[in-house]
């Protein structure tokens, strides 16, 4: 399922021209699933399911985040496809619903850290005002921490 281009900025330009991509590919990817003879029923219906996943990209959602998830799902999908054509056995099944919010929640933690450590910085540099102050309370509340060092 490889295509010439992947979302890296959120413009509109890039959400149309994506999307039109993504509908393309998983019309094929679904196309390729459905060569799969009968005796692999299920490795087709983990990988249409994958697939039906997939949601255009609206723009509401981060870049990075759809992008992490997107990955995902083409991943689960190409490996139910690929190990059926490597003669691999079928991969073992798991809640692909699940190991994406756990990415998603992992990237948002990571980005609640980058800015506390951020604001941080700032606060050693040359303080924080109030607006600041406040931001880095709420993150320190979100994180379940005091200073950035409780989390390495």
């Amino acid at each position: 399922m490889g295509g010439k281009i992947y979302p890296t900025t959120d413009t509109s330009e890039a959400r149309v021209e994506w999307n039109l991509e993504l509908r393309v590919l998983v019309i094929r990817a679904k196309g390729a699933a459905n060569l799969l003879p009968q005796s692999q029923d299920r490795r087709r219906i983990r990988a249409r399911n994958a697939m039906d996943l997939i949601r255009e990209w609206d723009g509401q959602t981060l870049c990075t985040d759809y992008s992490a998830a997107t990955h995902l799902l083409i991943g689960e999908a190409m490996e139910q496809l690929g190990t059926f054509l490597q003669g691999e056995k079928e991969p073992p099944e798991r809640d692909i619903r699940a190991v994406v919010r756990e990415e998603l929640e992992r990237l948002h933690r990571n980005r609640l850290i980058n800015r506390l450590r951020e604001l941080e910085r700032e606060g050693e540099e040359h303080g924080l005002d109030s607006e600041e102050i406040e931001e880095a309370n709420q993150l320190q509340s979100e994180l379940g921490v005091q200073h950035t060092r409780e989390l390495d």
